[in-house]
């Protein structure tokens, strides 16, 4: 794999804080900047259906939206009655029943696909995040190099309804102590146009990680560019 500029290192190095306004001469383009940095879009979920979902989006009034449609600068792609995927400020994000999710402005934070490619914005929290796919269900992802393998608990195992128990099993040290983690090979695991099959994956007993790590035995397969606050993914 290749990797630049340090990337094992460099990938979740604390987000730097931008520079203030330059010139007194530019100061009313830099405040309409500073207040783009700024902007939010905090998304409720107040109930799941078929193919639309009731959003609260800042707080106001609970909508009914289909998917394919947006309401307050949400766009709804999909939804069933365990999750919604929307979109917001060009990011992708998964909802589940009165679940929030609050989205900056601040770095464009959009996931492009391309061919075999696919490329992330690094978002507020420091990491690349990224919405894939297990056996065809939908993960949110976070990027990290430094997971032999991809990892998940098991709450987010059974929602996404995978058969684990049968796997390996060791012991894995999580925020909460140690817990049992089975080892099994996913049938396909897919980032944007970035598809791959027997993937080896970790399921630890409880509800961490929080977020589904994508690890080595899917990104080791891959070649990644750093460039800044972008990271390219390629298939080779």
């Amino acid at each position: 794999m290749r990797l630049n500029n340090n990337f094992r290192n460099s990938v979740f190095e604390p987000l730097t804080r931008f520079g203030i306004v330059r010139l007194m001469a530019v100061l009313m383009v830099s405040v309409a900047a500073i207040s783009a940095v700024k902007a939010q879009t905090s998304v409720t979920a107040i109930a799941l259906f078929k193919d639309r979902v009731m959003l609260s989006v800042d707080g106001s009034k609970a909508e009914i939206v289909h998917a394919g449609s947006t309401h307050a600068g949400v766009k709804v792609l999909s939804s069933d009655t365990e999750q919604a995927i929307v979109e917001i400020n060009g990011q992708r994000e998964i909802l589940t029943l009165n679940s929030a999710v609050s989205v900056s402005s601040e770095l464009g934070v959009a996931a492009n696909e391309e061919g075999g490619s696919i490329n992330l914005i690094k978002k507020r929290d420091g990491h690349f995040h990224t919405i894939g796919q297990v056996n065809g269900r939908t993960v949110n992802f976070l990027i990290d190099t430094g997971a032999s393998i991809v990892v998940m608990s098991s709450d987010d195992a059974k929602r996404i309804g995978l058969e684990y128990k049968h796997g390996f099993v060791a012991t894995a040290s999580t925020a909460s102590g140690d817990s049992p983690m089975y080892t099994i090979r996913a049938d396909q695991i897919k980032i944007g146009n970035i598809q791959l099959e027997e993937v080896p994956l970790g399921v630890i007993e409880g509800r961490f990680p929080v977020t589904p790590l994508l690890g080595m035995s899917f990104l080791g397969q891959l070649d990644m560019t750093q460039t800044g606050r972008s990271l390219r993914i390629e298939q080779r």
